[in-house]
């Protein structure tokens, strides 16, 4: 569908209301009054009109302080789902997957001083699906042939448990980051070896910088490991090159393991870029040592086995099922806590994040990594023959890459399932597909 500009806008037809961010666009209507309360009776039904609609989020923002070499960047950390971000009426990119956050390079778009605008423009996914041509479908009981093309969690369009509710709208939060020219672009700590006696272990540190050339040689990297304030590893390297891998090896180190098997020990990373003594950019995050590995048997209709190791300890995993706790996901953070805490109380150290589900947020997954709960995270597709043309696996690869990205570091994170029932929609479309021909769950 064409790019579409505030200045296409018809200003009769528009109505204009207060909106919060992260929201739903009909949690906006709901709070002007302008439809029923969606859950009770069948008002749901109403808001089917409302897919064919156009919505635009319109705010000013002053222009963040900053120096000669630094870069201006929105962060979008969900829009629902195809937009066009404009600000001060220049087209700063667009969007079409809701389940990835969206990064845009403002600084020559926005004044040097005073006030700027920024508005989204999200078009209606509904009449846009009917641009692809399908050529399959699954017959399953969902609303797979309209959804397919469309990165929008599945449940959206209906589902036997969640309603059919498509909406729109910013659903994660949105940040305006300052970003110095030279700084962290990506890391990761992976544990590489363990040995559970001696409690030794090893990992990786890889790193990636944005760095001047003229920092080459001149700028250090410093990277600390501390547990409840103790220091328990320090390594350093001067900057030789915008990228590389330091080796962490600790003796005796504080190890993570599932609920049932031992503590959660978690450890905080702090990464800094430095030039003498001056910190150029510095990061931190949480990160478990641990190690997984599962060892599995594929065998056609479920007759296969798998096993679950961490620290070399075999797990008998006991869970359930994740789904979407809201209809709204820009509600779900609210709700990670009590209902993870049901895990909790039935037993639990293991859930399955459901593949017609959005990936859920970082909080949910710290939760996780706190109470011992393992995820096994399905790629967020379900019960369909999703499409595998070169142009789909191409966009499934970048928001693979960025979900996988945003939460590797989770310890509690042990495991990436292709998707939720796909095979299985293969048999229901009656058309001979061999599972293992998808393009998608088998190579990307």
């Amino acid at each position: 569908t064409p790019i579409v500009s505030p200045a296409d806008a018809r200003q009769a037809e528009m109505k204009t209301i207060d909106a919060t961010v992260p929201g739903n666009v009909e949690l906006a209507q709901l709070a002007a009054g302008l439809i029923e309360q969606p859950e009770i009776g069948s008002n749901v039904y109403d808001l089917r009109p409302w897919e064919g609609y156009q919505w635009r989020y319109s705010r000013t923002f002053a222009t963040p302080e900053h120096a000669d070499g630094d870069r201006i960047r929105l962060n979008f950390n969900g829009i629902d789902c195809y937009a066009d971000i404009w600000v001060n009426g220049k087209h700063a990119g667009s969007s079409a997957d809701m389940l990835i956050e969206r990064r845009f390079d403002v600084t020559d778009l926005i004044e040097q001083g005073g006030e700027n605008t920024v508005q989204v423009i999200i078009r209606p996914v509904v009449p846009a699906s009917q641009d692809h041509l399908l050529g399959m479908f699954s017959l399953g009981n969902f609303a797979t042939e309209e959804s397919v093309y469309i990165r929008k969690a599945p449940h959206m369009y209906g589902w036997d448990i969640m309603p059919r509710l498509v909406s729109a709208g910013l659903w994660r939060g949105v940040e305006l980051r300052v970003l110095e020219p030279a700084r962290f672009t990506d890391v990761t700590w992976v544990t590489t070896h363990i040995d559970t006696a001696t409690r030794n272990v090893s990992l990786f540190v890889d790193f990636q910088t944005k760095l001047p050339f003229d920092l080459y040689d001149k700028a250090k990297l410093r990277f600390t490991l501390t547990r409840n304030g103790k220091e328990a590893w320090r390594g350093e390297q001067i900057a030789f090159m915008h990228a590389g891998r330091i080796v962490a090896n600790l003796e005796k180190a504080d190890l993570w393991w599932p609920r049932g098997y031992g503590e959660q020990n978690l450890y905080t990373v702090k990464m800094e870029l430095l030039w003498g003594e001056e910190v150029l950019d510095t990061r931190t995050d949480t990160i478990g040592i641990r190690k997984i590995v599962i060892e599995h048997k594929m065998l056609p209709d479920d007759a296969g086995e798998f096993l679950v190791r961490v620290n070399g300890c075999p797990i008998l995993c006991k869970g359930s099922n994740w789904v979407p706790l809201d209809a709204f996901h820009s509600r779900d953070a609210a709700r990670y806590a009590q209902a993870l805490e049901l895990f909790a109380q039935a037993g639990c150290n293991i859930v399955r994040c459901w593949g017609g589900n959005v990936y859920e947020d970082h909080l949910f997954f710290a939760e996780c990594d706190r109470m011992g709960l393992m995820v096994w995270q399905d790629f967020a597709m379900a019960c369909g023959l999703y499409p595998q043309d070169q142009a789909f696996a191409e966009a499934l690869r970048a928001e693979a890459v960025a979900v996988v990205r945003r939460l590797r570091q989770h310890p509690s994170l042990i495991l990436w399932s292709g998707d939720n029932e796909c095979d299985r929609a293969a048999q229901w479309s009656g058309n001979g597909r061999d599972p293992n021909d998808n393009l998608l769950t088998r190579r990307v």
